[in-house]
């Protein structure tokens, strides 16, 4: 798990158009873009909460002065006590899950308990300060007017929409929830300065693998690069109100078997349309036959894994997630797809260089606590 120090919660109009160009293509439950990855089911509870709300802004609540205690730094930056506790609690629900109430266990279950929770709750840390350190890095304020105003804006609207105003009601809120107005308007920020750096990536061509000077430069870029790739799959869901899974692995299995059976690539390619047409439809997942262009680090890392290491028209292993199973074949680049969609490929690819500065950079800091941390017991933290 990381990066529950920070979620993706509501983006502005002109970054939420951005990141849907860079995300519409994927699959919602295949891409994994982001250096955030899987958070805990509080936490994604949380995240759900905030998105359907809104937050807002109101007059900043100052913390209180324990919450307001630097714990260390990273990045660079002060890293307060009220963010330490957030992300403690989070992970504290997920291990109480794996081990039981730390309050029954033996030494040794506790030592283990102790040792996991440290090691999780330092790599979440770093989060936020990856995408600080980056906006440093590239000449992005931090603090601007802009940033500000994005935040107390998102908060008012939450205030105001969903808390009937009240400034009592908000602060209840945040209390039910394990947050500060201070670390909530943290995470909006960093947010925020997300989809600036995005921005500035794309403007300015950060980090391109290639000397491009005009669109036709980066059609050619796809077409002749071996680190681009087209995929079409078959998608088999696990769980879905709207279809019956029964025996989805089952099907997927066959169908891949099916695959294999087919001499010829005309006939493999073939037969996997027609598996596709029959293959369930689940809204809001991975839309089944679709065609996916896409370079390192914009689809989740064993779908990429899978991909890479086929020839065309060859059927990779069952690739089995969370939500489902995947069938998934890899098909010729189409040089006329790619100039129809030069705009949305750029802008994906350039997504995908953001998150692999972003994932680099995660390498690169590192939480260093001061006397005060190490004066704590994680696991006492309520």
């Amino acid at each position: 798990m990381k990066g529950l120090g920070r979620k993706l919660i509501k983006k502005n109009n002109k970054v939420a158009i951005k990141e849907e160009k860079a995300k519409k293509w994927t699959g919602k439950k295949i891409v994994a873009v982001s250096v955030i990855g899987a958070a805990a089911v509080a936490f994604v509870a949380f995240v759900v909460i905030v998105a359907v709300m809104g937050l807002g802004s109101i007059r900043p609540i100052k913390s209180t002065e324990q919450d307001a205690t630097v714990v260390g730094e990273c990045g660079g930056f002060e890293v307060r006590y009220e963010e330490l506790r957030y992300i403690t609690l989070i992970h504290k629900q997920s291990l109480d899950a794996k081990y039981g109430s730390y309050a029954e266990l033996g030494a040794q279950e506790r030592a283990e308990y102790d040792t996991e929770l440290e090691a999780l709750v330092l790599e979440d840390i770093k989060s936020n300060y990856v995408i600080l350190s980056l906006c440093e890095k590239y000449g992005v304020e931090i603090d601007s007017k802009e940033a500000k105003s994005h935040v107390n804006d998102e908060i008012e609207a939450f205030v105001e929409e969903e808390l009937d105003g009240s400034r009592k009601k908000y602060k209840e809120w945040l209390a039910e929830n394990g947050l500060t107005d201070s670390f909530l308007r943290l995470m909006y920020k960093v947010d925020y300065l997300e989809g600036v750096l995005l921005d500035k990536f794309v403007d300015d061509k950060i980090g391109v693998e290639y000397d491009v000077t005009t669109k036709a430069e980066f059609v050619e870029y796809v077409l002749t690069s071996e680190d681009y790739v087209k995929t079409i799959h078959a998608y088999y869901p696990k769980k879905s109100d709207a279809v019956d899974t029964h025996d989805m692995e089952e099907k997927a299995n066959k169908a891949r078997d099916e695959l294999l059976a087919q001499s010829s690539d005309k006939g493999r390619y073939s037969l996997m349309k027609t598996i596709i047409g029959k293959a369930p439809f689940v809204p809001g997942y991975s839309v089944t036959g679709t065609d996916y262009y896409f370079t390192h680090g914009q689809m989740g890392e064993q779908y990429e894994e899978i991909a890479f290491s086929l020839d065309i028209y060859e059927v990779g292993e069952l690739l089995e997630t969370e939500d489902g199973y995947y069938v998934i074949m890899r098909v010729p680049l189409v040089e006329d797809e790619i100039r129809m969609t030069v705009d949305t490929l750029l802008s994906q690819y350039q997504y995908a260089v953001l998150k692999r500065a972003e994932n680099e950079q995660m390498g690169k800091i590192a939480f260093d606590g001061n006397e005060y941390f190490y004066g704590l017991a994680l696991s006492e933290i309520k």
